[in-house]
């Protein structure tokens, strides 16, 4: 005689299987869910997120991916269940996988949302993946995906493609990005400011970066809105000045940095008292590192 198993006994039956990491026992079973679900018993398809969910946490990403693409014929989970699998995948460094399942995604459905692009962009920055295939032009395809798609790319997706490209010299990219978040009125903060100005700072063309700064400083208008250059900025400004042997610049920006009421770090006086050897000013490398010695901030190893 058949009958259904109830979803409660099921659900126990799979916990168990899981927390002894018996994933054989349980692909055996997708027959059966396939199934259940194409008969339309609604309750697997929790069944069917809770496995997911079980295999991931227990680091059996393969196995996840295998029982998930056994059963996909008859079923497409939801979204949430795809970031929890692409998430894993990540974690896990497999972001060739994950590349191949956020186009299963975008094909067979459901529906990407910001957080499915946010996680795959942020592990290829961050793990700078660099072979042919994952060349950036490949995420900004993603990223002008998300547009077509109506999804609007919160400040997080901006700033790590604005980071990846700056980094690889494609600042005036970067600013196109910066710059299409300024027409949809999100207005990024110091953080993306600095990492432009770092870029900028990298080409060896500081009249850039000097421009940002200046529309940093137009900008906060109140103390209180995050556009108000920081010690970074300011840090990075002078070591680019340094890094094109004018220390006359750089000591101008010190300058102002100090009437702006920004508190020096090491790092901006280490930047200095380097380039004032480098120049032969003895003299004056040793003062300020009697004025650190005294007053702060404390010296460093570099120092």
């Amino acid at each position: 005689m058949d009958f259904l198993v109830s979803p409660y006994a099921m659900s126990t039956m799979l916990s168990c299987l899981v927390g002894y990491k018996r994933i054989g026992v349980i692909l055996d079973m997708d027959a059966m869910m396939v199934n259940g679900l194409r008969q339309e018993w609604f309750p697997y398809l929790n069944l069917y997120n809770f496995v997911i969910v079980g295999l991931f946490k227990k680091d059996e990403v393969e196995m996840g991916l295998e029982f998930h693409w056994a059963i996909k014929r008859g079923f497409v989970p939801d979204i949430v269940v795809c970031n929890k699998i692409l998430r894993s995948l990540c974690n896990d460094n497999s972001i060739r996988i994950a590349h191949d399942f956020l186009y299963l995604i975008l094909e067979l459905g459901p529906n990407a949302s910001v957080m499915t692009f946010n996680m795959l962009l942020n592990a290829y920055f961050v793990l700078l993946v660099a072979s042919e295939i994952w060349k950036l032009e490949r995420w900004a395809w993603f990223y002008l995906d998300m547009l077509k798609k109506r999804l609007t790319p919160d400040t997080f997706v901006d700033n790590v493609l604005i980071n990846g490209l700056s980094k690889q010299g494609r600042v005036p990219d970067a600013l196109r990005i910066f710059y299409h978040a300024l027409k949809r009125g999100i207005r990024h903060g110091v953080f993306t400011y600095n990492t432009l100005i770092d870029g900028w700072c990298r080409l060896e063309q500081l009249e850039y970066g000097i421009k940002l700064y200046t529309q940093m400083s137009k900008l906060d208008v109140l103390p209180d809105r995050g556009f108000a250059p920081d010690v970074v900025t300011y840090c990075t400004l002078i070591d680019g000045f340094c890094e094109k042997s004018n220390l006359t610049a750089g000591l101008s920006i010190f300058k102002l940095m100090l009437k702006n009421g920004v508190y020096p770090d090491i790092a901006v006086y280490n930047v200095l008292i380097s380039m004032f050897f480098k120049e032969g000013r003895v003299k004056n490398a040793l003062e300020l590192f009697r004025q650190v010695s005294e007053v702060g901030p404390r010296p460093d190893t570099v120092t």
